[in-house]
């Protein structure tokens, strides 16, 4: 049986990214963490504690990389 103490990973589907879907889905009280990308529509949830997204945050790493000019220099 799960009780409130066990974490829940919940995906949801929305045609649109307005950041009205994320607070009617979660409703406007939600609080807890919410792992998401950059899109500022997901800053209508007061209470959440935002995460960012690790395969969003390697994307940019490698785009930065890709479009440097010149020797890499990794100090």
């Amino acid at each position: 049986m799960y009780g409130t103490d066990k974490p829940l990973i919940l995906y949801e589907y929305q045609p649109s990214r307005g950041g009205y879907n994320c607070r009617n889905f979660l409703g406007a009280d939600f609080s807890g963490y919410l792992m998401t990308d950059g899109f500022s529509g997901y800053n209508k949830m007061e209470n959440a504690k935002r995460l960012t997204c690790a395969d969003h945050v390697r994307r940019k790493w490698f785009e930065a990389i890709r479009n440097k000019s010149g020797p890499l220099n990794y100090e």
